[in-house]
């Protein structure tokens, strides 16, 4: 049997690991206001920890946990959305003109999170939480752009120096 080419094995792993990481936030969007609240007492406590440990004077919220946890969530939506339609054919340029799909992916994303907050017990949509998701998004997305970038550039230098 012939082996399917990277391109392809590459398309469909970003593909599966969007798609798993879109229901996790679902998931976690779905759970009650009690549920979500104990989630981020756990992490603040956590994190306070190794600020202590470090001998950082700083004193963590909910509020900054929630608000950075929405942040980082969706940055790392913005990676795996901006690789999944790099992976079409992987051709930086061909993906410049895909960013806004995967900017609407992402903004789509933001605004069911915080719609399925709507409809469970304590829960809230927040507006400013669609602000803060998808400025994650964008920040994942331009993290994919730069990386990409210094690639594109390093494998110009070597042909380059190839001929």
């Amino acid at each position: 049997m012939k082996k399917p080419p990277k391109n392809t094995v590459f398309f469909i792993v970003m593909t599966v690991l969007t798609v798993l990481f879109i229901s996790f936030i679902f998931i976690h969007s779905s759970r009650t206001a009690d549920l979500s609240e104990k989630e981020s007492l756990a992490a603040m406590g956590f994190f306070q920890n190794i600020l202590n440990a470090l001998g950082i004077p700083l004193s963590l919220t909910d509020y900054i946990i929630r608000k950075t946890a929405h942040f980082c969530e969706f940055a790392v939506l913005g990676i795996f959305v901006s690789l999944t339609f790099y992976s079409y054919d992987k051709c930086i340029t061909k993906f410049i003109r895909k960013i806004t799909s995967v900017l609407f992916v992402c903004l789509a994303t933001a605004v069911t999170d915080e719609t399925i907050q709507l409809f469970v017990p304590g829960r809230s949509g927040q507006v400013t939480d669609i602000l803060i998701d998808f400025s994650g998004s964008v920040t994942g997305l331009i993290t994919v752009c730069i990386v990409l970038f210094i690639i594109y550039m390093v494998k110009n230098k070597r042909n380059n120096e190839n001929n």
